[in-house]
């Protein structure tokens, strides 16, 4: 639902499954809960959030959630696109 995969996309639909694995610590789910935030184009735009979860998601392994959180600090990058 959220990107398109599996019918059209419905993000508002979709967003309660990235949101209940990202709580229950899946690494990527909180990479992709991530981006949602820094995006905003759900959900407010809430950067402390996103970057909360980006580290969350870095500190389990996920390499993109480290480029994404150093990149948001080091304010060198602009919000990811829709």
């Amino acid at each position: 639902l959220l990107d398109g995969e599996a019918g059209p996309p419905n993000p508002e639909a979709a967003l309660p499954w990235p949101q209940a694995a990202a709580s229950a610590h899946h690494p990527f789910a909180q990479f992709k809960l991530a981006e949602i935030y820094e995006r905003g184009s759900i959900v407010p735009r809430d950067v402390a959030k996103a970057e909360a979860l980006y580290a969350e998601a870095a500190a389990r392994g996920v390499p993109q959630a480290a480029t994404r959180l150093n990149l948001l600090r080091s304010g060198a990058v602009s919000p990811p696109r829709p």
